[in-house]
Order: structure tokens, then C-alpha cells, then sequence
């Protein structure tokens, strides 16, 4: 059984053509290297956060202070892809999840970020780039991890 499982699985694999694949090289590179904790850089493929819409999400965790600062990218075909993503994912933390929406920080242009009640997450766009940071543990610290992978990603791709 197990040898006919294998030469099935071996055919399928053969016979599926690759349309599409992620450029995870690329992607990986958009994140800041300094502060992030070794080994946490996963992708995670759906249901991201808890919001079904947010797939294919690279997160990163982050050392701040006595605090893990998880921090997000998700790369769209187009910039207003990436901008509806970021709206409807800014619903579902105000809406579904009770958020409170804060004043806009200063830098990333565009960005938002939201109360959940002690924890904080913060949402930019930068082209075709979703980022963000999720959970932090005050504003300061969602504002300052912002502003770095903002600034990481417009480094990294034009």
C-alpha cells in the first residue's frame, strides 16, 4: 500500500504544472534583519490573524524590550489589491474583533492602527505590499515597528 501511495503521490507531482509560485526569496528580504528573532519567519497560507481574507502572509517575530512583536507582509498582484486587503483587514480589527480605530501615526503615510483592548496592530500599504504589526504591546511599539518594515520595504522593492 504504502509503495502504490508512493508512485501515486511521485505521478501527481510529475504530472501537476506549476502557473504560479511565490518568491520567497524575495519576500523574505523585505523584513528588517535586525531585532528579529532567529527561526520565527514563517508563511502562513490562510486564515491569517483570524481573517479569512489574509493568505499567503510572511510573519516575523521581533525581540521588543521583554516583548515579541509579530510583524507581517503579504505581497498582492496590484497596488489597489493590496489597498482593498488592507481596508477590509482594518474592518475586520474595528468591526469583528471590537477594535478602536487610533489617530493615524505619522509615518507610513496611510497607515492605521487599532486598539484591541491592550494590544495594538498596525496596517500600511506600500504598492503592492500589505504590511503590519500585530499585537504589540502599546502604540509606541506598533508605531516603531511600522515605521522599520515600511522603510524595509521600500528598500528592498521599488
Amino acid at each position: 500500500t504504502m509503495q502504490t501511495a508512493d508512485m501515486l503521490a511521485r505521478s501527481f507531482v510529475k504530472a501537476t504544472i506549476v502557473t504560479e509560485h511565490a518568491n520567497v526569496t524575495n519576500e523574505q528580504s523585505l523584513f528588517p534583519r535586525d531585532g528579529m528573532i532567529e527561526g520565527t519567519l514563517s508563511l502562513f497560507s490562510s486564515d491569517v490573524f483570524g481573517f479569512d481574507r489574509l493568505q499567503h502572509v510572511f510573519v516575523a517575530r521581533y525581540r521588543d524590550g521583554p516583548d515579541e512583536v509579530p510583524l507581517f507582509l503579504t505581497c498582492r498582484a496590484t497596488p489597489a489589491e493590496a489597498a482593498e486587503l488592507a481596508r477590509a483587514f482594518h474592518g475586520f480589527l474595528v468591526h469583528d474583533c471590537g477594535g478602536t480605530e487610533l489617530a493615524p501615526p505619522a509615518d507610513p503615510p496611510g497607515a492605521v492602527i487599532v486598539d484591541l483592548g491592550g494590544a495594538f496592530d498596525g496596517v500600511f500599504v506600500a504598492g503592492s505590499t500589505m504590511g503590519g504589526v500585530h499585537q504589540a504591546p502599546n502604540r509606541e511599539a506598533v508605531e516603531r515597528w511600522m515605521r522599520r518594515l515600511y522603510q524595509s520595504v521600500h528598500q528592498g522593492k521599488p
